[in-house]
């Protein structure tokens, strides 16, 4: 096997066959994937005495060929440090760790989901990992496989689709065009700094766009255990709706989206947000006018929505009042807040999707899936969009207070008893356009 040299945290794009398309039926290895681990300079390597494993919450287990398929193009790889991989033993038929190396996990790129988490052992001294979502990654026949699957066919954040050079150059001549539009240069910054696609978009005139109205955030979740990067730009109703309305008027399958990202949730300033739709709806009645919101705030997505808000897509790890509240801290807000909102959207009758973040062990555990079932029947969801929770698997069961797991009927049969149940369903990734929804 050849060397793949990584460092820790830092991107690794995987560029192989870079106009591979999606295809109907995913190709699987012929057989289980080795194992793989990192030496101390970050190379790679297969142990061909071990299969890969995968873990469902504190279980790990024996994988099939149809856990895998090739790493997606624009996926990155992370070395995970003092952390052992385990894989399991074909000649002795026992579960046990590689003798030699680091475990490493893969960071899968836009629309796809995993099936898996990584199986390793934390080692005493190891630090906790950056908050991120970790797949396992594996070697057979050439090639790198991941246990995932794809679940939006929608390229528009594929790395073929894009044309960063392109993006920069049109917000160069743009912000030279706009100077007074502080939102603007906000994009501009964001595009070219943070390589954020998103913002990218706006400046190639395609599919969804950002608009930060605040930095604020009403969940305690990232001031206790993490540094996140978040926006501190809060622009004024007028600079936002002159960046939507152009997107929506000249872009294809335009989507101008609040609450993305890196920015606060919109509940924070709902005045301002709410007064941005009302200006972007007296000029144009293109496209989707959406809100991306943990929910936590019914009455100000009621107002919004009579201003003029086509769809809404709450946050979710859990159904389940308990392990939404450890996971989510909330401040100033309920549960019950959040399930209202839900109802809100649908006496609205506006495209309601649930933005569910997926963690192989719990969310498919049969409790976890009654209470999504009993979500969607009551609230008439549009839209499932299955999304990887971004958290290392020790620290997500210590923070819901879960030492053990048992049963899980497992990720892929979760998705299908839930399509069996509710047809109508839409599964995806993205927030879809007008031109894409039934």
């Amino acid at each position: 096997m050849n060397h793949t040299n990584l460092l820790y945290i830092k991107k690794s794009v995987f560029l192989s066959n870079t106009k591979r398309k999606m295809k109907n039926t995913p190709k699987y290895p012929k057989k289980v994937p080795f194992l793989v681990f990192a030496d101390t300079e970050g190379n790679i390597f297969e142990d061909e005495t071990l299969e890969a494993t995968g873990k469902e919450g504190s279980l790990t287990h024996k994988l099939s060929t149809k856990d895998f398929i090739e790493v997606p193009e624009g996926s990155e790889f992370f070395l995970l440090p003092n952390r052992i991989p385990i894989g399991f033993d074909m000649k002795n038929g026992v579960f046990r760790e590689s003798t030699e190396g680091t475990a490493v996990a893969v960071l899968l790129a836009p629309a796809y989901v995993q099936l898996y988490t990584p199986a390793y052992t934390t080692q005493a001294n190891a630090k906790g990992l950056p908050a991120f979502s970790y797949t396992p990654v594996a070697w057979f026949d050439g090639k790198f496989f991941a246990t995932c699957i794809r679940i939006d066919s929608d390229t528009r954040q594929d790395s073929i689709s894009f044309n960063p050079e392109k993006a920069f150059k049109n917000a160069k001549t743009a912000l030279e065009n706009n100077s007074n539009n502080t939102l603007l240069a906000h994009l501009k910054e964001c595009a070219e700094q943070n390589l954020c696609t998103f913002a990218q978009n706006f400046f190639l005139g395609k599919s969804e766009i950002p608009l930060p109205t605040s930095s604020a955030c009403n969940s305690s979740l990232f001031e206790t255990d993490f540094n996140q990067n978040c926006s501190t730009f809060s622009p004024n109703a007028d600079e936002i709706a002159e960046i939507a309305i152009q997107h929506l008027e000249k872009a294809s399958q335009p989507i101008v989206s609040f609450g993305h990202c890196c920015n606060g949730d919109s509940f924070s300033e709902w005045e301002t947000t709410i007064n941005t739709i009302k200006l972007i709806r007296k000029k144009t009645k293109k496209g989707i006018v959406n809100l991306n919101t943990n929910g936590s705030n019914p009455k100000a997505l009621d107002l919004m929505c009579k201003a003029g808000l086509d769809s809404v897509r709450i946050t979710m790890n859990s159904f389940v009042e308990s392990n939404y509240m450890n996971f989510n801290l909330p401040k100033n807000y309920s549960f019950k807040d959040v399930l209202s909102s839900f109802a809100i959207a649908k006496n609205n009758k506006i495209w309601t999707s649930i933005n569910y973040l997926v963690f192989p062990g719990l969310t498919d555990t049969i409790e976890e899936f009654e209470a999504l079932k009993v979500m969607i029947a009551d609230n008439n969801i549009n839209m499932i969009q299955w999304r990887n929770l971004n958290f290392s698997q020790e620290w997500y069961l210590n923070r819901l207070g879960i030492t053990e797991t048992h049963y899980s009927m497992g990720i892929k049969k979760l998705m299908k008893e839930i399509r069996k149940e509710f047809p109508e369903i839409v599964y995806g990734y993205f927030n879809p356009s007008k031109e894409i929804r039934h």
